[in-house]
């Protein structure tokens, strides 16, 4: 009983957790250029890289509780590509933000 609770537990928290990561990339992608429009493409890249965060987090801790018996090659390249997508994207925001800091164009 106390495993079935914690797993519970893990999955809510990690649909929620990657619902938040969603909502804010697709709001990113979809209202952030109007919001900020000197900045619209970071926003873009910002609300794709947490959209895809999203997904990485709902696969990682809640599809694989949900469905344990998932082919293991496909698990493995489905959230190996979404973290190397996640961390390509991360590293050209600190690039392209340091580069705007850098020029005084903040």
């Amino acid at each position: 009983m106390a495993r079935g609770v914690s797993v519970l537990l893990l999955v809510l928290t990690a649909t929620l957790w990657a619902s938040v990561l969603g909502v804010l990339g697709l709001w990113l992608i979809f209202e952030g250029p109007t919001v900020w429009p000197a900045a619209a493409w970071l926003c873009v890249v910002g609300g794709v890289v947490a959209a895809l965060a999203g997904g990485l987090v709902f696969a990682c801790f809640a599809a694989d509780r949900i469905a344990p018996g998932a082919w293991k090659p496909a698990v493995w390249a489905a959230e190996l590509s979404a973290s190397v997508m996640v961390f390509l994207g991360v590293s050209w925001l600190v690039l392209v933000g340091a580069w705007v800091v850098g020029r005084g164009l903040s």
